[in-house]
C-alpha cells in the first residue's frame, strides 16, 4: 500500500492504521474502525459529564420534558439536545427523534467536535 504524503502534512500512526481495513495482531486479523467514547449524562441527557455531577434539570429521553422517561405519557417525540440547539439559534436541525438516537444531529456534532481534536 502506498500512501501519498502532501506537503506540510504529517502522517500519524493513527492515519496509517485507519487506512487499513484489517490489521494483524499476533495470529489474529482484526477489523479497524474508529471509536469515539461519548460520556453521556443519564439525568439531563447532555454530553461530557455524568449524572452524579449534573447540575441541570432532569430530561425525558423521549419527549424532552422535565420528568424521567419511564413516567412519560406524551405522544410527542423530541430530542432535548437538538431542541436546545434550535432554541439557542445554534443550528436548524430535526428535533423529532429520541435523545439516544445515533442519528441525532447534536450527537453527531459532538462526535465531530471530538474527532477534530485529534
Amino acid at each position: 500500500m502506498k500512501i501519498k504524503i502532501k506537503e506540510k502534512n504529517v502522517i500519524t500512526l493513527y492515519d496509517l492504521i485507519m487506512a487499513k481495513i484489517r490489521i494483524k495482531i499476533e495470529y489474529d486479523s482484526c477489523p479497524v474502525y474508529e471509536y469515539v467514547k461519548v460520556m453521556r449524562c443519564f439525568k439531563c441527557l447532555g454530553f461530557n459529564h455524568k449524572a452524579k455531577d449534573c447540575v441541570n434539570k432532569i430530561a425525558c429521553s423521549k419527549c424532552g420534558d422535565s420528568h424521567i422517561t419511564r413516567d412519560c405519557n406524551s405522544d410527542r417525540i423530541r430530542c432535548v439536545n437538538c431542541y436546545d440547539l434550535v432554541k439557542k439559534n445554534l443550528a436548524e436541525v430535526d428535533v423529532n427523534h429520541v435523545a439516544f438516537s445515533v442519528k441525532c444531529p447534536a450527537y453527531q456534532k459532538y462526535i465531530q467536535s471530538k474527532n477534530n481534536r485529534k
